[in-house]
């Protein structure tokens, strides 16, 4: 909600009009944007590899945040498939569906780098996570499928998000993410899905197809604040 105070200033030889405006902001994304603001960045590329996914970093900001991003090499598909003139699609459907539920995992293009961002408290706590494909202009886009808002933001359910350290804590919200089905509770019905996610049946499982323009199936969601705390690995 917005609103605009007048306020008039009467002095001893003129009067001052003052405008006041409000806005009513998400305190969560302010929060982030103001650390944005007095970040320290002071690390890089801290292991090759963290819970046999890609290498991870750390970004250190205000007050003792800090902000991990973590490359992912593969990412399981939990969700039904679909099988339409032989090449299989995930379906996003309703949560509790009775739809059965496979795992099929994905491999990222050649040219997108999957960072999983999680930005996490002083008290040992995973506060938000993100899933962030970059391009090889390290532009940021949003994945077309469930569970992602807009800003790239993951939607991981209830989880208990506190360990006894930073590495614990990484582990409980990777696992959590690695585990969780995907639904259509954030899902945009269009073809971008399909087009992204399709694979060959074999008699052995599903063999991916990749898709040489992968760009043109996700939505570029670049952001001061998520530029500035990840980035591609």
């Amino acid at each position: 909600m917005n609103s605009e105070i007048v306020e008039y200033v009467i002095q001893e030889v003129n009067c001052i009009r003052r405008t006041v405006q409000e806005e009513t902001v998400n305190i969560e994304a302010l929060a982030v944007d103001m650390m944005a603001a007095g970040a320290v960045r002071t690390s890089s590329v801290l292991t090759q590899s963290f819970m046999g996914q890609g290498p991870a970093a750390v970004q250190l900001a205000g007050g003792g945040m800090e902000y991990w991003s973590i490359r992912i090499m593969s990412m399981p598909l939990n969700c039904p498939f679909e099988v339409e003139k032989g090449i299989a699609h995930p379906v996003m459907s309703q949560r509790d569906s009775s739809e059965l539920y496979i795992t099929v995992p994905w491999v990222p293009p050649p040219t997108m780098r999957l960072m999983l961002g999680v930005w996490i408290r002083p008290i040992h706590e995973a506060k938000k996570a993100w899933l962030i494909a970059y391009d090889d202009k390290k532009d940021g886009y949003q994945l077309p499928i469930g569970n992602i808002y807009e800003d790239c933001a993951l939607c991981l359910g209830g989880y208990d998000s506190f360990g006894p350290d930073t590495f614990g804590v990484l582990q409980k919200t990777i696992n959590q993410f690695l585990k969780s089905k995907w639904n259509s509770d954030l899902y945009s019905r269009d073809d971008r899905a399909r087009r992204l996610f399709s694979f060959a049946p074999r008699d052995a499982g599903f063999e991916q197809i990749q898709h040489p323009k992968w760009t043109e199936c996700c939505q570029k969601r670049s952001s001061q604040s998520i530029n500035q705390f990840f980035g591609p690995l």
